[in-house]
């Protein structure tokens, strides 16, 4: 095996991951600042805002998982590994979607009322409390774990391209 070749490969992966922490590091930001747990006694507006900033999330999730399946996709059929951190990253997506979906019903419930019903009241709590779960879950994975599973990701694909290079 050529010293060199094997360079170029670590070179290429590591510039083609660069771009992709870049993203992250964008989408940790937004998370931070515009994706928020809802707590007490919320308003349309409120969630008006949360359903703006998810659906703006799941846009930007959407470009960043496309630019991490174009350069890291192959990695699902040859490592084990690598298919479950790109199952982990589309599940991501999913639940932000789900959320999204559960915060449209949760603005349909939320409107002035003259009378408490506590039914919907505790219809509200627990959609809430759903809503919530699939907040943190988001947040914890993008801001603390996806740093990690993409350099899983890059030394995945770069034991596959050396595999490539020794047996082409």
């Amino acid at each position: 095996m050529s010293g060199g070749m094997s360079d170029d490969i670590k070179y290429e992966i590591e510039k083609e991951f660069d771009s992709l922490m870049g993203k992250l590091k964008d989408l940790e930001i937004f998370i931070e600042e515009n994706i928020f747990e809802l707590s007490g006694n919320v308003s349309r507006d409120l969630i008006d805002t949360l359903l703006d900033s998810f659906q703006d999330f799941i846009i930007r999730y959407d470009d960043f998982l496309s630019d991490v399946i174009s350069i890291a996709g192959e990695v699902r059929g040859f490592s084990r590994i690598g298919a479950n951190i790109i199952k982990r990253l589309e599940n991501i997506k999913e639940m932000a979607i789900e959320a999204s979906k559960e915060l449209e019903d949760l603005r349909g419930i939320v409107k002035e009322q003259v009378t408490k019903n506590q039914a919907i009241e505790d219809i509200k709590r627990e959609l809430m409390k759903r809503i919530n779960q699939k907040i943190t879950a988001v947040r914890q994975y993008v801001i603390d774990q996806v740093t990690s599973d993409l350099m899983t990701l890059a030394r995945e694909l770069e034991k596959i391209e050396r595999y490539y290079e020794e047996t082409g």
